[in-house]
Formats: C-alpha cells, sequence, structure tokens
C-alpha cells in the first residue's frame, strides 16, 4: 500500500501568528453571512479547466501589507472529464501530468513566475501534494481534517487491493479517490471511507464530504479525542453540531483529498480580454464586455491587480498611421509567443475534453511605471495541466495536428475578431474558404478586400480604417502563415515545417518592426527642421525686416553697419543674389574698428576688442578696390564665437567710407557703410527696435578673425 507522505502541510504557510510573511488566499467576500452562503467560499478566477480551478491569493508581511499577487492552481476534488473508452485516463496520468508541468513551468531557461514552497518537494525534488484542508466560516482557519473515530489525520488510500477488498474501484486505474483512517482499518477491519462527492452505488460506509463533516461530532462526545481538533476548542460547538445540524454550512473542504498546487506570480488577464486590448479596444471597453458575461470575479480581479491598466499608456503611435503597424506587430509577438510554447512538444491527440484552449493562456502584461507603453511589455503563459497527459497516438509523419490546429484558428481569431465579427462568423468564413481554395491558392482567393480578411479587420473598431497599401504584403503574409498552419492540421503532405514557419515567422516580425519604427523616425525628421533651418529662417526674417523699413534721409543709424559676401559682378543687390547664400557668408565686426575718419578698419592690439556691434552692408560687394570676404580655396567657416559687449562710455559716430581693411599676412577685407546723411548722432542715442539693441550686441566672427586677433595681440 502506497502510504501518504506525511507533514507536507499547507497549514504552515496560512499561519499569520506563527510566520512573520504567510500566504492569504482570497474570499468571496468580507462579511461573515456572504461566506457562509457560498458553498466554496474562496476566490475562483477559472473554473473550466476539467482537472484545475484557478484561486487568487496573495503573500503578506505579518502587518497585512502585500508583498506579491499571486495565482494558486489548485487540483480539483472533482474532475470534469467525460469519460470516454477511447480516452481512458486514470489517476496515475494526473499524478505525473502535475508533476510534468511542474518540471516545465520551474526550468530556468522559460524565466516562468513559478514560486515553489517548501513542504511541495519530496527528497527526490519532484513535487509533491499536500495534505487535505478544510475551512472553517465561522472562525475563518484552515484546519486538517481528523479521523471521526479515533482523531488522527485522515489519508487517501492509493492501496489497490484493499480498495477491490471493499468493493470499491481501484486508485491506479481510474479517477476515483477515498479517504480513510489507516489506524482505525487495521485495528477494527471496519470501513470508513469517505468521497467527496457520491455518485451512486457506493456501498453504504462510503459517505461524501458533507457526511465527514458532520461525523466530525463524534469527537466533541469524546474529549480526550478531539483535544486538537479545531472544533473541541471552539467556545460554541453548539451552532454547528446541536439540533439545527448547521455543521456543513459552516466548514468547507478546500481540498478534500490531498492536492497538488502550483503558485504563479499574478497575470491579470486572459488571452481573449488581452486580444482586445492589442486591437484598440479601451479599458473601460473591456470592463464592459465583462459585466456582459457575468463575469464580475474576473473584472475584480482586473481591477485591483497591482499592474492597473491605463489606456493612456498601451502604445507608442495610437492614433497615427503607423497604428496599425504596431497593432500587427504586438499581435504576431504574441501569436509568436503562442505558437513557441503550444509547439515546443510534438504532441497527437489527445481527450477530447484536454485539447488546449485559449482559457488555459494567460499574459503579464508591463508595469505602468515601465518606459515603454503597458502593451509592449508582456508575456505570455500557457498553463495548462492536462495537456501533460500522455498522448494515445501519434498520426502519420508525426505532425503535431491537435497543436497546429489549434494555432490556425488562434492566428485567425487573433487577426480578424473585432468589434463587427465574432469568433463564430470567423470560422465560418474559414470553413467556405477552405472548402473553395485550391491547395495552390490562399483562403483569401478573392484577395484582401473580401471578409474577413480585410486589413482593417485587425483594429477593434474597423469602420473607417484606411491602411497604407504598401503595408498589404506584410498583411497577406500574416495571413498565408494561419493559412499554412489549418492546412497542416488536415493534410499530412502539406509541406509544412515547424522551422520554416519560425524563421518567416520572425523575419515576417523584423521587418515590421523595422517599417514601423523608421517610417516614424522619416516623418519626425520631415516635421521637424533642422537647427540651421531654424537660423536661416530667423535672419531671413529679420533682413526682411530691415529691408523693408523705410529709412528718413536725416535718420543716422548710429551702431549697424552689415558685411556680406561679394556679389555678382554685375553689383546687383543682396535681393537680386538669394537671401539664403547671403545668410551663411554674413560676418558682423565691432564698431570700434571702423575708423573716426572713415578710413580702412584697424587691427591696433591696442584696440578694445569687438566691444561694440557693426554691421557690414552688402552694398560693398564688387565695388572698386574691395577684396572678396572669401575666396575658394580657403577654409571655411567652421565654428561660431558670440560675444557680449562691454559697457563703453558713448562715442560720436563717423560714417566710414570706403576702403580696404588690412591685416596681418597681407588680407584685407571690404567695407562700406550705409548711405546716411548726418553723422552727428552718437551712440548714446539709441532708440532701435529689440531685434536692433539684439544684434548691438552679439558679435560673430570666424576662427580665422580669431587667428588673426590673437596674432595682434601677440605683436
Amino acid at each position: 500500500m502506497k502510504e501518504e507522505p506525511r507533514n507536507r502541510l499547507l497549514l504552515p504557510y496560512l499561519d499569520s501568528s506563527s510566520a512573520g510573511v504567510h500566504l492569504k488566499i482570497s474570499l468571496v467576500a468580507e462579511d461573515p453571512a456572504s461566506i457562509e452562503r457560498a458553498p466554496f467560499p474562496f476566490w475562483v478566477l477559472d473554473d473550466s479547466d476539467p482537472l484545475t480551478r484557478i484561486l487568487r491569493a496573495s503573500f503578506l508581511t505579518e502587518t497585512g501589507s502585500e508583498i506579491k499577487s499571486v495565482l494558486l492552481f489548485l487540483q480539483k476534488d472533482r474532475y470534469t472529464l467525460r469519460e470516454d473508452s477511447l480516452w481512458p485516463v486514470h489517476n496515475q496520468e494526473v499524478e505525473a501530468a502535475w508533476r510534468k508541468a511542474f518540471s516545465l513551468y520551474g526550468r530556468d531557461d522559460l524565466e516562468d513566475s513559478l514560486i515553489v514552497l517548501g513542504h511541495q518537494l519530496d527528497d527526490k525534488g519532484e513535487l509533491a501534494p499536500f495534505g487535505s484542508l478544510f475551512y472553517c466560516k465561522t472562525h475563518q482557519t484552515f484546519f486538517s481534517p481528523p479521523c471521526p473515530y479515533c482523531g488522527r489525520p485522515l489519508e487517501q488510500c492509493y492501496n489497490d487491493d484493499l480498495l477491490q477488498q471493499v468493493g470499491l474501484p481501484p486508485y491506479s486505474t481510474s479517477l476515483s479517490r477515498y479517504l480513510f483512517c489507516p489506524s482505525c482499518w487495521v485495528s477494527q477491519r471496519q470501513p470508513h471511507f469517505y468521497t467527496y462527492e457520491l455518485e451512486g452505488g457506493e456501498p453504504g460506509f462510503v459517505k461524501d464530504w458533507q457526511g465527514l463533516v458532520e461525523d466530525f461530532g463524534r469527537l466533541l462526545e469524546h474529549p480526550t479525542l478531539g483535544k486538537g481538533f479545531l472544533c473541541g476548542n471552539c467556545s460554541n460547538p453548539e451552532a454547528c453540531y446541536g439540533t439545527q445540524g448547521r455543521a456543513a454550512s459552516k466548514v468547507s473542504p478546500f481540498a478534500f483529498y490531498p492536492f497538488f498546487m502550483l503558485i504563479f506570480e499574478d497575470m491579470p488577464l486572459k488571452a481573449a480580454e488581452f486580444l482586445r486590448l492589442v486591437s484598440g479596444a479601451s479599458v473601460e471597453d473591456l470592463k464592459a464586455w465583462l459585466r456582459e458575461r457575468g463575469e464580475l470575479r474576473r473584472l475584480k480581479h482586473l481591477e485591483s491587480a497591482p499592474d492597473r491598466l491605463s489606456d493612456r499608456t498601451l502604445f507608442f503611435f495610437e492614433g497615427g498611421n503607423q497604428h496599425f503597424l504596431e497593432i500587427l506587430y504586438l499581435k504576431l509577438t504574441f501569436l509568436a509567443e503562442l505558437s513557441q510554447l503550444i509547439l515546443s512538444e510534438l504532441k497527437g491527440p489527445g481527450h477530447p475534453d484536454m485539447r488546449p484552449t485559449l482559457d488555459q493562456t494567460w499574459v503579464k502584461v508591463g508595469d505602468r511605471a515601465s518606459l515603454l507603453p503597458q502593451l509592449w511589455s508582456f508575456r505570455v503563459q500557457v498553463i495548462d495541466i492536462a495537456r501533460n497527459l500522455p498522448e494515445r497516438a501519434l498520426p502519420p509523419g508525426g505532425l503535431p495536428t491537435e497543436a497546429t490546429h489549434f494555432l490556425g484558428l488562434a492566428w485567425f481569431y487573433t487577426l480578424l475578431s473585432n468589434k463587427k465579427q465574432d469568433t463564430s462568423s470567423i470560422y465560418q468564413s474559414l470553413k467556405e474558404a477552405l472548402g473553395r481554395a485550391s491547395p495552390e491558392e490562399p483562403l483569401y482567393s478573392a484577395g484582401i478586400s473580401e471578409e474577413p480578411f480585410s486589413p482593417g479587420n485587425l483594429f477593434w473598431n474597423p469602420d473607417g480604417k484606411i491602411i497604407d497599401e504598401s503595408w498589404h504584403p506584410m498583411w497577406e503574409e500574416a495571413l498565408l502563415l494561419g493559412d499554412g498552419l489549418l492546412r497542416a492540421s488536415s493534410t499530412v503532405d502539406s509541406g509544412w515545417s515547424r522551422e520554416s514557419f519560425w524563421q518567416k515567422l520572425v523575419d515576417l516580425r523584423d521587418r515590421i518592426k523595422a517599417q514601423l519604427f523608421t517610417d516614424h523616425a522619416i516623418a519626425q525628421r520631415q516635421e521637424r527642421p533642422s537647427e540651421d533651418e531654424v537660423l536661416q529662417g530667423i535672419l531671413a526674417n529679420l533682413m526682411e525686416k530691415w529691408e523693408s523699413r523705410p529709412y528718413p534721409d536725416e535718420r543716422v543709424l548710429e551702431e549697424t553697419v552689415v558685411l556680406q559676401p561679394k556679389g555678382p559682378p554685375d553689383g546687383r543687390g543682396i535681393s537680386d543674389v538669394g537671401k539664403e547664400a547671403a545668410l551663411k557668408e554674413t560676418v558682423i565686426i565691432s564698431s570700434e574698428q571702423v575708423d573716426k575718419q572713415g578710413g580702412p578698419i584697424s587691427r591696433e592690439p591696442e584696440q578694445p576688442d569687438l566691444e561694440e556691434t557693426v554691421v557690414i552692408s552688402p552694398e560693398s560687394r564688387g565695388k572698386e578696390g574691395s577684396i572678396p570676404l572669401q575666396e575658394k580655396d580657403e577654409e571655411p567657416v567652421l565654428e561660431t564665437v558670440i560675444l557680449s559687449p562691454k559697457q563703453e562710455p558713448a562715442k560720436p559716430f563717423q560714417e566710414p567710407s570706403p576702403g580696404v581693411a588690412s591685416g596681418e599676412e597681407g588680407e584685407s577685407r571690404e567695407i562700406s557703410s550705409l548711405e546716411t546723411q548726418d553723422g552727428k548722432e552718437g551712440i548714446g542715442q539709441r532708440k532701435q527696435k529689440k531685434e536692433e539693441d539684439f544684434l548691438s550686441e552679439t558679435v560673430f566672427i570666424s576662427p580665422r578673425d580669431r587667428r588673426e586677433h590673437d596674432l595682434d595681440k601677440k605683436k
């Protein structure tokens, strides 16, 4: 007889008084009345799997602060598998499936969020079951079920001979399970067996979980036996075991049989919910959908998740032209992760109730505090214990037909399902398309404009979506990948291979990503002018104002002279040569360098350096005796230096006459002034506008000017 391992209890992890960090399993409600009315008072997020139910829980500190929100994948007390003679399943296969799932999800290379407790492991490091666990709703306390006759712990019977001896199905070749007391069986040979739920036809000595809870009252009749029993320490045991017989409403099995359990970090979204958001549905749309389906616990879980979703942080390009590529890239990334998980093993067909489904696919999204949008940081996890049951046979050629069929359906559901197009209509269209398309033709043989294959269906609301035609080939490639999966599941000679499929998917994702960010970068560059263009525009605006401003004859431009590159041979003005060319060669020098008698600029070292602003005009370009500012063989102006003027006492201004500014090494520059009538007004009488004040305090010189100035100083 196989002995149930002792001391592998979940109780130490649930006790907040003896452990600093403890596990708190969430209840359906907080008030005692609602808890008492619930047959199973714990927060069940999903109960659709035939072998497993999913509960919400948290790890808390001794003060009640939450450390981590988790999901508990708990072995069911009653399996919901249909009996099928072609696909028999028994207890030992279920045990093997849990252990295989543990080894799969616990692999280091998968980077899964599996959390392992010490009591879950046996001496070999393999997953071991916890002992049976019951819950008192009145005291909100867990306890291990004792034998009603001796007070020792009840255990699960694994002994096939013993079970058959009393007329019960053997453990190893069925899904039936029974609790019993080994001590009582050895000493009295009286059968007392308990099962979670009676199926009919069992012997009279077999009771269900409610019968076991009622039998706990026997321990109260023998104080020495019930000393360690929870109800023996209750101040009001008559409330449960009195004449009203309310024990079954006060006590509930958390796990009637010894149970396997896997703990994962919280994942707030199922695949169907995630895909709605990726398609463009708002968070409020998702919540409304959950309300319509009556999935209030799922809604509550979504709202209470630590990394709550926000519409403001989901996408990079929402509302822009690139949003189509962004959604396509994210959906293909989801399908890539799903395909990698499903195709990781070649599996033939299994029990019809154990095929893979999207309901067993969970998605963990990024934190709102992340620098990336939340939907750009996600991880897909398929948590399916039944998937690890052994298959009965592989199809010819060893192709994973069940896996490829599931992926093919999931592929088109992911790409085409939206507000206007539900799953039923998509699958009906696929059925019709497969029926009329030849093996050489794609499913969308009539073109991608035909429903349901239009690229606009990628969006949750496809109305009015205009997709750039240059992106249609990538959309067609995505459809062809799903087409190949469906054909591979029905035709052995389809030519499909996992390696080729994966390489095409990776290549397509890479090209979409490159196109997405390349197009965006080009658009940004086109929309945003360069710094040179900005500065050129500012200067062009200033020059336009100067040219259009009327200058009275009696008004003297007190401080400003403009120096421009040499004009054309015919002596045309700046407007003829082009403002842009003029602006790029403008040099501004100080008025201190202009000789008071109209002579050439002096570069004597004792002069104050660059103290006032002088702008030398283009009219001097091309005048007789002038020398060009820079010849073609001279080095280009590589840098600009901006100097603020020193405040000097006002000096009289005298109009400079045309001349040549000589410097060291024989260099010279042509100067001419703007024509003025009177040179008596001084710089102390400045009344220029704001932009003129700015120019009067700014000097731009070239590297050549600076080197010449340094040489002057050395002399």
